[in-house]
């Protein structure tokens, strides 16, 4: 039987093949450096600890001790905070997080982030998690300046007319999103060619803040063939640009405030002598690697009117 009563990087690998022949399956090597037991980490630019999951050692106790001298040796190098990302499989050491002080940030079916603010006495500056959801749609123009709009099988708006849309999902441009809305519900593919206008509700589901953001569109094809998604849609139709007064009079047309909004700008483009096919009303620009940390990210700007 091998006793390990201190553990020095060194005796860790010669006794490694040897558990390993045993069957062992050794799992905190990587947990410790030369001389201190701590966890592996990675430091940020705004002075906070990142905790690598894959090297969280699972057993509560070992685990509870390895955390509490980590934030000692943390703490005596002026760290801030500390992320401590836990995968769905190592949920055993949640609860042993929440007692050493650790608050749930976030989750997601995959793992749960907590943190913690190191620096006792000062405020907490640790940032939220993401606060609004993001819906995105808008007002689909073919050629024959036709404006598209469905009615909704369920929701809000059952049997009104109005604007193909919906919620954006995880790292999709808001234009693609609104491009996807269209296809799936509609089975045409469009181009979102002009930001229309953004709206903004304080208080949407489980009491978030709510984004919405209208696009004009353009179908990719002359003359696309319409192929309803009968679980979402109950209807659509295609009503002339000169004759949205007439549909708004004789039609029930959601009076939801952004859908409202959507086709009463369009009604007034139209009657301003707007060319929906050629015109512009914003601009949008791509950046790729952002120098701070070189991610992508897209601008969409007001068009300088014309003099």
């Amino acid at each position: 039987m091998i006793k390990i009563h201190q553990s020095p990087l060194l005796m860790l690998r010669k006794i490694q093949k040897n558990l390993q022949n045993l069957g062992v399956i050794y799992k905190y090597k990587q947990c410790f450096s030369d001389t201190q037991k701590i966890i592996s980490f990675e430091s940020d630019q705004w002075n906070s600890i990142h905790v690598n999951i894959k090297q969280i050692p699972q057993e509560k106790q070992l685990f509870s001790k390895i955390l509490k001298n980590s934030e000692q040796q943390w703490l005596s190098d002026q760290k801030k905070a500390v992320w401590l990302k836990i995968n769905v499989d190592q949920l055993e050491v949640l609860q042993e997080s929440i007692n050493l002080g650790y608050k749930i940030h976030h989750a997601t079916s995959e793992y749960i982030l907590l943190s913690k603010w190191l620096l006792e006495g000062q405020k907490n500056k640790l940032p939220g998690y993401a606060s609004h959801y993001v819906g995105c749609g808008g007002a689909v123009i073919n050629s024959k300046n036709e404006v598209l709009m469905v009615q909704e099988k369920y929701g809000y708006n059952t049997g009104i007319w109005s604007f193909p849309g919906g919620r954006a999902d995880p790292n999709e441009e808001i234009n693609q999103t609104a491009e996807r809305e269209v296809y799936e519900e509609l089975g045409i593919k469009v181009e979102a060619v002009d930001l229309l206008l953004v709206r903004e509700s304080t208080q949407s589901i489980f009491n978030k803040p709510d984004l919405y953001f209208a696009f004009l569109m353009r179908p990719v094809e002359q003359n696309p063939e319409i192929k309803l998604d009968k679980e979402e849609l109950n209807n659509y139709t295609w009503i002339p640009l000169s004759k949205i007064d007439e549909f708004i009079a004789k039609e029930r047309v959601s009076t939801y405030y952004v859908q409202k909004t959507i086709l009463d700008k369009v009604n007034q483009l139209y009657k301003q002598g707007f060319d929906f096919q050629n015109d512009r009303l914003s601009i949008k620009n791509s950046y790729q690697n952002y120098p701070r940390n070189g991610t992508n990210y897209i601008m969409y700007q007001l068009k300088n009117p014309k003099n």
